[in-house]
């Protein structure tokens, strides 16, 4: 449908194109385009506020406080509604003082955005239990959350009432634990530690995509939760982010109960891990031969020695007749034509 454009500005090219070449253009614009789009004329704002509000990151307190006031003013009572996508993430200006004040109107500011898909809340200064109390969307697909320990209840009985989740992921800085179980029956990807894991209800859960968040590795809980995701033939994509190289016993977990991952990654969350001993990487290829649809894993950076890299390679390729790519020292090993070779250095 076209806008109603004036008979008086008939020589302007803008009254004449279609609505929707003229989001095809808008949609090309940056942010800081459309925001002077905006102020050209009725008709440019209309189509170029949807875009310009649609996905909202901000990183600062002063640009969270003026977005938030500039959604609360009457006469943009219709702001919050465009809103797709909501990410807060840490604040790069961590001096900078959080008052009640910013606290309150942001809670109240996404309360109102109804038709949000995807929120990001990672900024921990902000506590957003009004939000997970009275915060109601409908279409909300993606939530990712830093989970303080005082608003476990208000979160369950959150994610609870949205089941449309299937993107979640649920960052604490200490392992914490649920005590009411969650049911989220469309979820496909999951981040978080194996306590959060363990509350979900995988009795209709489909996941295709894990994150396990380890605070520090716990075999025995990892056990007893990765056994419940045996039966999961989609699952074909397992990252597991450690304080320390002692993750990599999770293989082992996860070659037990997950024999039908296609891609592993490994990260480390400090700047040194110890390198894969001799005795390490016969353990590693045991796991491994388990694992008969593996195709790529990845350990990042061990240690530094291609000669012994290209060994451990070549001795988990024989165990693992699948595999295809190894990263190793952040160097890309491929298999091509039968033989091993670095495809790129990080």
């Amino acid at each position: 449908m076209v806008l109603t454009r004036s008979a008086s500005r008939a020589k302007c090219i803008f009254i004449w194109l279609p609505n929707e070449i003229l989001d095809l253009i808008a949609s090309e614009l940056s942010t800081a385009d459309l925001a002077v789009v905006c102020r050209t004329s009725r008709l440019l704002r209309n189509i170029a506020m949807p875009l310009l509000y649609r996905c909202v990151k901000l990183s600062t307190r002063s640009g969270l406080m003026l977005f938030a006031r500039s959604l609360l003013r009457s006469f943009e009572a219709s702001l919050p509604n465009l809103v797709r996508e909501f990410d807060v993430a840490h604040f790069t200006d961590k001096k900078a003082t959080v008052y009640p004040g910013l606290v309150v109107h942001t809670n109240h500011t996404l309360c109102r955005m109804i038709h949000l898909e995807s929120l990001t809340l990672l900024e921990r200064s902000i506590d957003y239990t009004h939000l997970l109390e009275h915060g109601q969307f409908p279409e909300l697909v993606v939530f990712q959350y830093l989970v303080p320990s005082h608003a476990l209840p208000a979160l369950t009985s959150f994610l609870n009432c949205h089941k449309n989740i299937t993107d979640l992921g649920l960052i604490s800085p200490c392992s914490l634990k649920f005590s009411t179980p969650l049911s989220l029956p469309k979820l496909q990807s999951f981040m978080g530690s194996f306590a959060f894991l363990s509350a979900l209800d995988l009795t209709d859960v489909s996941l295709t995509d894990l994150t396990l968040l380890l605070y520090p590795p716990d075999i025995a809980a990892a056990h007893a939760v990765l056994a419940n995701l045996h039966e999961m033939k989609m699952l074909s994509t397992v990252e597991v982010m450690g304080m320390d190289a002692n993750e990599r016993a999770i293989l082992h977990v996860i070659a037990a109960h997950l024999p039908h991952v296609q891609e592993l990654v490994f990260h480390h969350c400090t700047t040194t891990s110890s390198p894969i001993s001799s005795e390490e990487s016969l353990n590693i290829a045991a796991s491994l031969e388990t694992l008969g649809q593996l195709r790529s894993i990845n350990f990042g950076t061990v240690g530094e020695n291609v000669i012994e890299d290209r060994v451990m390679v070549a001795q988990w390729s024989a165990a693992c007749k699948g595999l295809t790519s190894v990263i190793l020292d952040e160097r890309q090993w491929d298999l091509k034509e039968n033989d091993w070779v670095v495809s790129w250095n990080l």
